[in-house]
């Protein structure tokens, strides 16, 4: 979090057009910046798709309609099997429930089975996807640890861009505000470069993240290709 007065000068600075052309960041140090507010803000949206991707098969207003009709045909069957929000696992309890009322079908009774599984594997999905959710929420956090460190900085160089130009101003606290300056340059610019890449722990960054839920998308998508199609190869 931001302090008061960290927080003033940041608005100081702001209105205060400086030339900072005696104060230059080191060589490549804007570059990792942009990188990383790009990467920053990007994670943000992901992580908001990554919420629907866990939820599709349990929310939206098409989807919750079809659930209320699927609860109701369990309600008139007098039956608890459909006690389940899961769109999946409820639309397989629905088909073997039709099964019983219709002539002896194996590619339907394996439907009914394969969206089960369907539904399994995803619950397994959105376990995986519970992790990285909660380890993404943990790199926002280190962003906000990373753009107040950013702020600090641009404070930094604005007091020395300041007190470059004071023909008076003396040569030690120059000095000091030139090493807390570049000292802020290498910390700020390091923690950036580790959240764009594998960070301090390889397996809780945000490319990690990304890579166990390609996995765990692959491994569902895998179980949902293969029960289908094990359900296809017996229409007859």
């Amino acid at each position: 979090m931001v302090d008061i007065g960290t927080n003033i000068k940041s608005i100081q600075r702001r209105f205060h057009n400086i030339d900072y052309s005696d104060v230059p960041y080191k060589a490549g140090y804007e570059e990792t910046e942009a990188k990383y507010r790009k990467i920053r803000d990007a994670m943000l949206v992901y992580m908001e798709r990554i919420e629907t991707l866990m939820n599709y098969e349990h929310g939206g207003k098409t989807m919750k309609t079809i659930m209320h009709g699927l609860t109701t045909i369990g309600n008139r069957l007098q039956t608890s099997l459909f006690k389940t929000d899961d769109f999946y696992i409820q639309t397989g309890l629905v088909l073997e429930e039709m099964d019983k009322l219709m002539d002896e079908d194996a590619s339907r009774k394996s439907y009914a089975t394969a969206l089960k599984k369907i539904g399994e594997a995803k619950e397994e999905f959105n376990r995986t996807l519970v992790t990285e959710l909660d380890n993404l929420k943990e790199q926002a956090k280190i962003a906000g640890v990373i753009d107040y460190c950013r702020v600090k900085l641009k404070n930094t160089r604005y007091d020395l861009a300041k007190l470059k130009k004071k023909f008076d101003a003396d040569p030690n606290s120059k000095a000091d505000l030139e090493n807390k300056f570049n000292g802020l340059v290498e910390d700020t610019e390091k923690q950036m470069k580790n959240f764009l890449g594998k960070g301090e722990d390889g397996s809780k960054s945000v490319s990690q993240s990304i890579k166990n839920i390609l996995k765990a998308h692959f491994k569902f998508s895998e179980t949902e290709c293969e029960v289908l199609k094990e359900s296809h190869s017996k229409i007859k």
